[in-house]
């Protein structure tokens, strides 16, 4: 019976602790595990710079305001490392970010960070909490760790596939991939806007082609970046007149 209601509580205790949990940090589409260690590799050739750029997601039916903090583990090279809330950017010694309100049951992407490395050897790695501001109790936060590694982008290149043609133009409404590889691949060009939203997507098919898409973006500046296997490999910006 003891260890019923034992097991009982602590069930409860962790409910409450999950349901605490307001705005979560959102990548890829999936929720990010309290804790999780991220680690990114690739690198915008055209931007110069490594970026996390998570979606905040509002698991509530109100809105709430929150705060990102931030602490630098370390940073190899003396590195630019930022983060970023709309069009301003912080120091990591700012520690903490201006408050973002997330719409109740609502996503934003007001928030990413910077990694500009000054080296081959360039690394970082910060922890970055989410905190409710108007949580008392400061059990309303999430956390992770991300790895910003510049040497193992270097050394991914080694394995890229030989590139041989890679562009995307706009044609009236539309878009226009011409591309060329040298193997097969699972092959997708993501289309971000300036604060790293993705905005279109499509495939590739086969090793070679000319691929026509229908996009109604708005007038403006995006980057657009071919992912192979589940890794970006380049990205170029493009200008939608």
């Amino acid at each position: 019976m003891k260890r019923t209601l034992l097991l009982a509580s602590i069930a409860l205790c962790a409910i409450g602790y999950m349901q605490a949990q307001s705005v979560r940090f959102v990548q890829n589409g999936e929720i990010i595990e309290n804790d999780a260690n991220i680690r990114l590799y690739e690198y915008d050739e055209i931007m110069g710079q490594m970026e996390w750029a998570p979606t905040l997601r509002n698991m509530t039916d109100h809105d709430v305001n929150i705060v990102i903090q931030t602490s630098v583990i370390s940073n190899e090279d003396n590195s630019f490392l930022a983060l970023c809330v709309g069009g301003s950017c912080y120091a990591p010694s700012a520690t903490e970010t201006s408050v973002i309100t997330v719409p109740a049951g609502g996503e934003t992407t007001d928030f990413h960070t910077q990694f500009i490395p000054n080296g081959e050897t360039s690394k970082a790695i910060a922890y970055y909490i989410l905190m409710n501001v108007d949580d008392e109790e400061g059990t309303d936060y999430q956390a992770v760790t991300v790895t910003y590694d510049y040497p193992a982008y270097l050394a991914s290149e080694t394995l890229t596939s030989a590139l041989k043609q890679f562009t995307v133009i706009q044609s009236g409404n539309n878009l226009v991939c011409r591309y060329s590889f040298d193997k097969e691949a699972s092959r997708q060009v993501v289309i971000s806007n300036m604060v790293g939203a993705q905005v279109a997507s499509f495939t590739l098919d086969n090793t070679s082609g000319e691929k026509w898409v229908s996009a109604q973006l708005p007038k403006g500046i995006y980057i657009y970046t071919l992912v192979e296997n589940g890794r970006n490999l380049k990205s170029h910006k493009i200008i939608i007149r």
